[in-house]
């Protein structure tokens, strides 16, 4: 059965780019924040992404808050230039 074999291999490929694709604004979105939290505003942002800043927030900002604490540690690390531990106990 040829055409079953074609059909598991596309539903597998098309699983694994969805994988990918989720990957990737998992990525974005990390970018996005640690931009915002070294400066940039919801407007810069927008403006990148060809969206109003209304929308790029709605989009973006959405997150965790382990990932806000993750995201402000780097921008933090970025300003000061040096590695500092995250403090968990800030939730």
């Amino acid at each position: 059965m040829k055409t079953s074999e074609n059909t598991e291999g596309l539903l597998r490929l098309a699983r694994q780019a969805d994988e990918r694709a989720n990957e990737l604004k998992r990525q974005a979105r990390s970018y996005v924040l640690e931009a915002h939290a070294c400066g940039a505003s919801w407007s810069d942002i927008g403006a990148a992404f060809g969206i109003t800043r209304q929308a790029a927030h709605e989009r973006f900002h959405g997150v965790n808050r382990r990932t806000r604490r993750v995201v402000r540690h780097s921008a933090q690390t970025l300003r000061l230039g040096k590695e500092t531990p995250i403090d968990d106990s800030q939730r």
